[in-house]
């Protein structure tokens, strides 16, 4: 359950707040860098999930509580209702785009899911932080070139262009080391890219929920909208796991030898970044069977 997945992630926090014995200051501090679950709750994704969690557990008990004031007919008529709503629940096999390499082509059918949705909404914040983490990438594979064909690393361009000679820059061992630092760069931006990504779309999914709570929220036609949250997280798991594949790829392109546990690890957080989504996804289905019941009792009033 999504209340089990929040509690994982504070722990896997807990462990990564802690270095492993033996390594030193420096090491601990990188060990923490690149901890997802704390990326996870550095953009509030960790905050956004339990409040969604606990939206829902109330939605759930009130929806419990009216359905058992019902009497027996009432109660048929409104669970062929609410069946209806928790089928629109069932996730779909996920489809992949044609082209991972459009940096906001799947993301930008999430506008025009919700572009007649008379709510407030934000929902262009996904595609730019698609585009943004996609764009960053393309900057480390260019500087990383450069750096590597022309023999040149970032901080010595300064005394080359004075005319000094930059032996540092120039030796197998000055380019290792500065491709050390891009891979180190871009395997942190994935995972960044993975907890910024999932964190916006809880959010996002936590906004839905308040919203949907409304009066002008119970004007929507709930089963539209659950098809249209199955559609959204669709295609946030696809975009999360190609946001993995790319940073992957450009690590193992960079450096084919030694990419597997980085790459490893991109992957298995895109597949833990899925869960998240699908797991708030699933949050919502109490709250649009409670906003029913609501619509419902004021129809017939």
């Amino acid at each position: 359950s999504s209340l089990r997945e929040t509690e994982l992630l504070r722990e896997a926090k807990v462990a990564s707040d802690k270095p492993a014995e033996g390594t030193g200051q420096v090491e601990g501090s990188e060990q923490q860098a690149m901890s997802y679950s704390l990326l996870f709750e550095e953009y509030q994704g960790i905050a956004h999930l339990e409040a969604l969690e606990l939206l829902s557990r109330e939605c759930e008990g009130k929806v419990e509580f009216t359905l058992a004031g019902l009497s027996a007919e009432g109660l048929a008529t409104v669970q062929r209702t609410l069946q209806s709503v928790a089928s629109a629940f069932n996730l779909e096999e996920l489809q992949g785009t044609e082209d991972s390499s459009d940096s906001t082509k799947g993301l930008l059918q999430v506008m025009e899911l919700f572009s007649d949705v008379k709510l407030p909404l934000r929902v262009d914040k996904l595609t730019k932080i698609s585009a943004k983490w996609r764009a960053k990438l393309e900057d480390r594979e260019k500087l990383c070139s450069q750096d590597v064909e022309g023999g040149v690393c970032e901080g010595d361009r300064g005394s080359q262009n004075k005319g000094e000679a930059s032996e540092g820059c120039a030796d197998q061992e000055g380019t290792g080391s500065n491709r050390k630092q891009v891979l180190a760069m871009v395997y942190e931006d994935g995972l960044r890219s993975l907890a910024e990504l999932t964190s916006a779309t809880v959010e996002l999914f936590r906004k839905l929920a308040e919203l949907t709570l409304l009066p002008q929220g119970q004007e929507q036609d709930h089963l539209v909208q659950a098809k249209r949250f199955n559609r959204l997280t669709n295609l946030v798991s696809v975009e999360l796991e190609t946001l993995a594949a790319l940073h992957a790829e450009t690590i193992t392109k960079l450096d084919p030898q030694n990419s597997n546990c980085n790459t490893t690890s991109l992957y298995l957080e895109a597949s833990n970044s899925c869960s998240y989504v699908q797991d708030a996804y699933q949050l919502l289905c109490p709250v649009l069977k409670f906003s029913e019941l609501q619509k419902s009792r004021v129809e017939s009033n």
